[in-house]
């Protein structure tokens, strides 16, 4: 598939800069209303940028819903969602409590959900769980155009740690198969996830992953990235 040159990201809209502490307060305030990223956000548009990636952050549900409602001025927008982000449950937990969590971001009927989830545990059935947690992020994005779907670094890089590369294999299955989109992979060890990558199957996998000549976030390297 064909993907854009320049991608829209999401840091500045939740205070996030790995630069500068004090940037990372001021975006905080500027765009603590909703209304201030759908502003940047159709701007980026009438530049010509259509397509935004981000995080599963709880704000980007609203920003689903105004595009819901405002289909004939997204239509050609499309997010590339990334999942999970881990402060988004924990957050809900302390609010709302275990079952508040799980009832608001589970998605069907919570029961049947949960015997899913149970016997998966159960049995050690970590596809279903899996399957379970993708649909989880994914009900926010209802409607919208989701070409590739990403998993966050902080997963992918653990799935490397461990050796668990027939998880990639499952997720990209998964994706294809339930939503139509094209697997996409955040990490901070491209050349490591491209070989596992290869070994159970995946060819030319669509890696986000960081290139700067200081080497920030970049295992083995410049040299080996650039190769």
């Amino acid at each position: 598939m064909k993907i854009d040159k320049s991608l829209f990201g999401d840091n500045q809209f939740f205070g996030v800069n790995h630069a500068s502490d004090e940037k990372s307060r001021a975006q905080a305030v500027r765009f603590k209303d909703d209304t201030a990223i759908i502003h940047v956000l159709d701007q980026a548009i009438d530049q010509g940028i259509n397509t935004f990636m981000c995080t599963t952050h709880d704000r980007i549900a609203n920003i689903c819903n105004h595009m819901r409602a405002n289909p004939s001025r997204y239509k050609n927008f499309n997010i590339y969602p990334c999942m999970p982000y881990a402060h988004k449950y924990a957050n809900a937990v302390t609010e709302l409590g275990i079952m508040g969590a799980i009832k608001q971001y589970v998605p069907g009927n919570i029961f049947s959900t949960f015997a899913k989830g149970g016997v998966a545990f159960l049995q050690k059935d970590f596809k279903k769980l899996m399957q379970i947690l993708i649909d989880a992020e994914m009900k926010m994005f209802q409607g919208i155009n989701t070409p590739v779907i990403f998993i966050q670094n902080v997963l992918v890089d653990m799935i490397l740690g461990l050796k668990m590369y027939d998880v990639f294999k499952e997720y990209d299955s998964y994706i294809r198969e339930k939503y139509h989109a094209e697997p996409g992979y955040i990490t901070m060890n491209m050349p490591a996830l491209l070989d596992a990558l290869e070994k159970v199957g995946i060819s030319n996998p669509i890696i986000c992953f960081s290139m700067n000549k200081i080497g920030f976030r970049m295992a083995g390297g410049l040299e080996i990235n650039e190769k």
